[in-house]
């Protein structure tokens, strides 16, 4: 889990959300913007996965997934889409990787 100065406030989430350059991967969807901190939040829709359990297990896994982009100057907002089902972790962090390599971090 990612320290709470790295995680987005509310204002901030919708900021992003809004007004963020969006990148499309595999499993999600991520929107960016260039900041003077590293701060990510994750949005997992109960149509994606029914249980809070699944839904706490995959942000879990996203945030460790992100761990390596903390010295980067980025606000990331990370949404997962419908069809994910049920991927290993090494798959969220190929996919992650590809898309977040290509915003030029």
């Amino acid at each position: 889990m990612l320290a709470k100065t790295n995680r987005l406030t509310t204002k901030e989430f919708a900021t992003i959300y809004q007004s963020g350059k969006t990148f499309h991967g595999t499993y999600f969807v991520i929107k960016v913007l260039h900041a003077e901190q590293f701060k990510a939040g994750v949005s997992i829709s109960k149509k994606v996965y029914k249980t809070a359990v699944a839904r706490n297990r995959l942000k879990r896994q996203v945030y460790a997934a992100l761990w390596p982009y903390l010295h980067t100057s980025l606000q990331i907002v990370v949404i997962a889409k419908k069809s994910i089902g049920q991927p290993t972790f090494t798959d969220l962090q190929n996919d992650m990787k590809g898309v977040l390599d290509t915003i030029s971090v």
